[in-house]
């Protein structure tokens, strides 16, 4: 009986020693292929990215602060700062020259631009304005679909027209080669990252961007 049960305290210390050293030598290679995957996720957005957003200042500026303010925005890119509808309208009334100088401030620095699309953007002359100023500047750009997000009143809006649709970048239809989401219905609020990286992969592949760039 006796050997018996130094057989069985045997067993438990050898099965002790075995986890003990298990759980260092797990430890030491945290860094290791477990981890790998994580690691490539945080390196692959690491890079902060500055965003221009273009929209409808008069009509979808509640929905685009919804998209600008969302914590995967503010919290993985720098971004233009939001013009309501009574600044815009000041702003417009002291000329094209103005906004136009207005428009090259907010474009300044930024590598990325998102066409927030509502309703009556495609409409808007000056949205048609900051693509082709992205277009020369090099951007990548996406357009994103916001219709779905509530207005002041609760109101949802109808789908509009895709102003990309319009443009051609190195003899090619823009709409063809910058990534086209819905923020609702695409979930935006938690994949907007990858889209932004997906654009700027689609860019890459034309050779689109300057020697510095990305």
């Amino acid at each position: 009986m006796l050997i018996l049960l130094v057989w069985i305290v045997w067993i438990v210390w050898i099965v002790w020693i075995v986890w003990i050293v298990w759980i260092v030598d797990r430890k030491k290679n945290a860094t290791g292929p477990d981890c790998c995957f994580a690691a490539c996720v945080v390196s692959k957005y690491s890079m902060t990215r500055k965003i221009f957003f273009s929209y409808h200042h008069s009509r979808d500026a509640w929905r685009v602060a919804q998209v600008r303010n969302s914590n995967v925005v503010m919290r993985s890119f720098e971004s233009n700062e939001l013009l309501d509808q009574a600044n815009w309208q000041s702003l417009t009334e002291s000329g094209e020259s103005a906004i136009k100088a207005f428009i090259a401030s907010r474009l300044a620095g930024c590598t990325v631009t998102c066409v927030l699309i509502g309703r009556m953007t495609n409409e808007r002359k000056w949205v048609h304005y900051e693509i082709e100023e992205s277009i020369k500047r090099k951007n990548a750009i996406l357009g994103v679909y916001m219709h779905y997000l509530v207005d002041q009143y609760e109101h949802v809006d109808l789908p509009g027209f895709n102003p990309l649709a319009k443009h051609k970048v190195k003899g090619k239809d823009l709409d063809l080669i910058a990534p086209l989401y819905d923020w609702d219905l695409n979930r935006g609020y938690v994949h907007f990252g990858s889209w932004v990286e997906k654009a700027v992969q689609k860019f890459k592949t034309i050779n689109h961007f300057g020697v510095h760039q990305y």
